[in-house]
């Protein structure tokens, strides 16, 4: 007699895998979303600080990227977002990232976003990134004040030099409507950027929102069922409703990955 499998037992996602990456609640969600596009994000500022004391980052993520292959199959990918920091991702780990990606989804639509700060907009990085294929060159700032909008000036003409289809700045915080209008009117006056982007989550801005207006809030983005993918310890991903966050403790992190298991906190209840 064929005893019934209990939902809630691990078991692999493919059949001829031996390493069990997550249980069947969760294989089952996932193929129900395995048509819809989705976004890749790297952020730096998210646990690789402290993976980067215990680990090779650019070796970790790679290793979890290979695990979400498994689990989600080749799934078509709308936006490659990486939070660049020359303070824990080097050259060769982002090389070996992005070629990871490319190796294992759907890239042939993809846009290819850099969002990092005006001084990690060094020659050697942004002439790197281009030659990854990134497409837009988004420069953050914290706040739209005087000394920050003076940073702008030499990071975007290097970046033009390096021909990104957009270079475009990203104001994380606003402070008062008639302060921020002025600060955007300095900064098209003096630098005429491709778009700017006011708010903290950007991986849903996409080509045709800068192409309806240059000047953009996340309420102004065009709603689209995009699920996201983000790696590294404590990152949180999002697959429609469902909500699923990486362990933000390095040991748990990378155990769970040598294990052959996607490290997270969070799983869905059966």
């Amino acid at each position: 007699m064929n005893t019934p499998t209990n939902p809630a037992t691990i078991i692999s996602l493919q059949s001829r895998e031996e390493i069990s990456l997550c249980d069947a609640s969760l294989r089952h969600r996932f193929e129900l979303r395995r048509n819809k596009p989705m976004a890749i994000i790297i952020d730096a500022q998210q646990g690789l600080e402290l993976l980067a004391e215990q680990s090779e980052i650019g070796l970790s993520l790679q290793k979890e990227l290979k695990l979400w292959h498994k689990a989600l199959g080749r799934r078509k990918i709308s936006c490659i977002e990486l939070h660049y920091s020359g303070a824990f991702l080097h050259p060769f780990d982002i090389t070996g990232i992005i070629h990871g990606i490319a190796s294992k989804f759907d890239i042939s639509d993809a846009l290819y976003r850099v969002v990092l700060s005006p001084d990690d907009a060094q020659t050697e990085v942004l002439a790197l990134l281009r030659g990854l294929s990134f497409q837009h060159c988004q420069l953050a700032i914290e706040h739209a004040q005087s000394d920050q909008l003076q940073m702008l000036e030499e990071p975007i003409d290097e970046a033009r030099t390096y021909k990104f289809a957009r270079v475009g700045v990203q104001i994380q915080h606003s402070e008062g409507v008639e302060n921020l209008r002025k600060s955007i009117r300095v900064m098209r006056d003096r630098y005429s950027p491709d778009y700017i982007y006011i708010g903290s989550t950007t991986y849903p801005l996409g080509e045709k929102d800068i192409e309806q207006q240059t000047t953009l809030f996340k309420e102004d983005l065009i709603e689209v069922s995009t699920d996201h993918l983000n790696l590294g310890p404590g990152a949180s991903s999002k697959f429609g409703s469902l909500r699923l966050t990486n362990f933000s403790d390095i040991g748990h992190y990378l155990e769970e990955i040598e294990k052959g298991q996607l490290p997270l906190h969070q799983r869905p209840l059966s």
